[in-house]
Parts: C-alpha cells; sequence; structure tokens
C-alpha cells in the first residue's frame, strides 16, 4: 500500500500518458524490465506477474546506467512491446493485482541446462550469437546469469531438468562509446508454461547480461532465429 501511495504521486508528476504497470512505468518499460534479485524467492501467494519485481521476495536492483542510458552512445532495442494487461482487485493501477500479462515481439534463443556433478548451470547452443531484425552479430564475451530464484531449488521443484522449455529473450544492446567495437547485451530468461490450447505463454526465471566483442556474423553460423509473440505472465 505504501508503494502504491508512492507511485500514484510519482504518476501525477508524469502525466497522464505515463501509465503505472504493476511496480514499473510505461515509458521505457524495456528497461524496467530488467531488474535483477540477490537472495530472492517465488513469492507462494500470487502478488504480481513474474515479469515485475513485485513477484520476488529478497533485494531488487536495477544497472542505474541502464535505465538512466547518459553513458551509452548507441542503444539497440531487440524487444517490442505489443500489449500488457493488469487485473487488480480494486480496478485501478495501484489495486492488488490478481492478474496481469505483457505480450513482446521478440527473438527466442533455447537456453540448456547441464547437470554439472548435482548442480546445475545454464548455457546457450554453441555460441551465442543473436540474429534480429536490425541484423546479425556476434557477442563473444562472459555471459552473467541472474536467477530470480535458486537455480537447483526450481529445478527439483519441477522435478526436471526443463529441456527446451527455457529461452534467452534478448531486449537490449548498449555500445559504451563512439567506435568501440564491445557492447552489452540484456535479455530476459523465460520458461514456457503449460496452458492447453497455448503454446505463446512464458513466466521470467531470470536474466542474462553479456560484454561481448561485435563481429559480422559469418553465413554458416546464423542460426535463424524468427521474430515470433511471447505472452509473460
Amino acid at each position: 500500500m505504501a508503494i502504491a501511495g508512492i507511485a500514484r504521486a510519482l504518476q501525477a508528476t508524469g502525466g497522464k500518458k505515463v501509465e503505472y504497470i504493476a511496480g514499473m512505468w510505461s515509458t521505457r518499460l524495456l528497461r524496467w524490465l530488467l531488474w535483477e534479485t540477490e537472495g530472492g524467492e517465488v513469492q507462494e501467494k500470487y502478488r504480481a506477474p513474474s515479469w515485475s519485481w513485485l513477484a520476488v521476495g529478497g533485494r531488487v536492483f536495477y544497472d542505474t546506467d541502464l535505465i538512466q542510458g547518459y553513458r551509452y552512445l548507441k542503444t539497440g532495442v531487440h524487444a517490442r512491446v505489443v500489449g500488457w494487461k493488469v487485473v487488480t482487485g480494486d480496478g485501478t493501477a495501484f489495486g492488488s493485482m490478481t492478474a496481469g500479462f505483457l505480450q513482446l515481439r521478440v527473438v527466442l534463443i533455447p537456453v540448456r541446462i547441464e547437470d554439472k556433478g548435482g548442480k546445475f548451470e545454464a548455457a546457450l547452443r554453441k555460441d551465442s550469437m543473436v540474429g534480429t531484425g536490425l541484423g546479425e552479430w556476434i557477442l563473444e564475451g562472459d555471459l552473467s546469469w541472474s536467477w530470480d530464484a535458486d537455480l537447483d531449488e526450481s529445478i527439483a521443484r519441477r522435478n526436471s531438468r526443463a529441456s527446451g522449455r527455457i529461452f534467452a529473450m534478448p531486449v537490449m544492446e548498449m555500445t559504451p562509446t563512439k567506435g568501440s567495437e564491445d557492447a552489452y547485451l540484456y535479455a530476459l530468461v523465460i520458461e514456457r508454461v503449460d496452458i492447453r490450447g497455448q503454446n505463446d505463454v512464458y513466466q521470467r526465471v531470470g536474466i542474462l547480461s553479456v560484454f561481448g566483442t561485435i563481429r559480422e556474423a559469418k553465413k554458416d553460423e546464423v542460426l535463424g532465429h524468427d521474430n515470433t509473440v511471447v505472452r509473460l505472465i
């Protein structure tokens, strides 16, 4: 309730065009999706959609440079917001949430979950090539995985390795300085949800960030990812 009161006051300063969406703002919404958590826990009682930081318990934080964007010369967007809906108990954007979804047009990259001696680790396919409508390029660098809840506990709770169910969904790319061949890539990690008659429903399970060097992709390195519309709940 306290957060809702603060949000009401802040929205009044932003005008009617700025909408409050499950703890975030419609302005630059893609950046607001890229929160991270430490010591995160999935809440047993529904509190918010999985893509909202309100859905997890634990410390939540943002890369402030990413949110403010002032340090970066160039920003590339790899996702497009199609629409959203949040259902609340009182019918306002600030009430207790009972359901919600966010639709995005994105590229999905399969993620492997590997058992490393009883401890699970995530990996992309052979390389970290990303093909998008903005062009094809390769990030050759370190991958940093941040999970919304402990990965081992999540896999054990589902009693599976989630083979073929988890994907990286590139959201934004940032180039630090003019003429730089380095770039940061931020992607949500999402998992397919089983709902009868629907195959495009997913939930957020973490975030992937990559810092590396951009180079042009060779023809035999293009994985042929297609743009698709996903519904995050």
